[in-house]
């Protein structure tokens, strides 16, 4: 090889050397100074309570998603898919919050009733699980039950029942739906038992409104014909139906629905004090009567009292509602990458 040859060699090598050199130097630099930067610090969630479960699991679903991607590499749909995989989360919207922040904005389902097997109905009849719908709102909400691939058809149906149900008197209790496609409705209110409409099978739903409605129209019409409310409807035939005879209760409940019976525990009130009884009951309810008369200089010093104490809330409660009005940030101790704090906007 001659001189010219090695000195070619020589420049090849050394422009080598530097490329791994800046290479090498270039990735120190972006591990431990440019991609730290980039890292996503602050995460806001739109649409969740502060502290909740619910909020949670959407911080889990979003730090996941994003495992150690920077601001620019991390793939926002795969966020939006990450947290649309939360049962109770109906939909969300992910965008960038420059220069180190994420915005959340979740939409919630709405449960309009419980499925048999104790999960939630939505407005959309979509089966999800939410554990911060309170117990007393659950039991408020009516039953379905049976096919499960019938669900949109019975969110939208029970809508009508429940309205024609309601001009009577009525609410809907539970709704079922058999493999085979028949429907079975419960009713049942404060003053009524609990009352089964048979409404059979049809590929058309006006043909189940129709049957609904004719139950609805002549409900109190039957009532009052039989003296006590039908336990049990069959409205499988065409503009008819047939009505079971009412039980001891159903006449019972009637009577007192119209006035012919009062309820057992307003009987057992009149005969619980008879005579002398009540008025030696109220004796000493007017003697603490008495004993408690009150005087203008008591009354006066009562309402200046109250007003004192009022007067001495007020600076705190209006603190408190400008308080309210800004965002509650948490903030997390944690390695320099990752989400730092959670902003929740009132």
């Amino acid at each position: 090889m001659t001189a010219r040859g090695w000195i070619r060699l020589f420049v090849r090598l050394a422009a080598l050397a530097a490329a791994g050199t800046a290479v090498f130097y270039g990735t120190a630099i972006y591990r431990n100074y440019i991609d730290p930067a980039l890292q996503f610090h602050r995460l806001t969630i739109i649409g969740v309570a502060e502290g909740s479960a619910g909020a949670q699991e959407v911080q889990s679903s979003v730090q996941a998603a994003v495992d150690g991607k920077n601001f620019f590499l991390v793939r926002l749909d795969e966020v939006k898919a990450a947290v649309e995989d939360v049962s109770w989360v109906k939909s969300a919207s992910v965008e960038r919050a420059w220069p180190d922040g994420m915005r959340v904005t979740v939409r919630k389902h709405e449960p309009v009733a419980v499925w048999e097997d104790g999960r939630l109905v939505s407005t959309d009849g979509v089966l999800f699980v939410n554990s911060e719908v309170g117990i007393e709102r659950i039991s408020a909400l009516p039953i379905f039950s049976g096919d499960a691939s019938a669900l949109t058809d019975i969110v939208q149906l029970w809508g009508q029942f429940q309205v024609r149900a309601r001009e009577v008197g009525l609410q809907v209790k539970t709704v079922n739906v058999s493999i085979l496609g028949s429907w079975r409705i419960t009713l049942e209110s404060e003053k009524t038992p609990e009352i089964t409409v048979e409404l059979g099978r049809s590929k058309v739903r006006a043909v189940l409104v129709d049957r609904f409605d004719l139950v609805a129209g002549y409900f109190h019409k039957i009532s009052d014909m039989m003296q006590g409310y039908p336990v049990y409807v069959d409205a499988r035939y065409r503009s008819a139906f047939a009505a079971r005879l009412p039980d001891q209760d159903s006449y019972e409940r009637w009577e007192i629905a119209k006035g012919l019976r009062k309820p057992e525990a307003d009987e057992e009130d009149e005969d619980a004090l008879p005579g002398a009884a009540a008025e030696q009951a109220a004796e000493p309810v007017k003697s603490r009567q008495a004993g408690k008369a009150k005087t203008p200089a008591d009354g006066a010093a009562r309402k200046k009292s109250a007003a004192a104490s009022a007067a001495a809330k007020r600076p705190a409660a209006a603190s408190g509602a400008a308080a309210a009005k800004k965002p509650t940030v948490r903030r997390s101790a944690g390695p320099s990458s990752g989400i730092r704090e959670t902003i929740y906007p009132k």
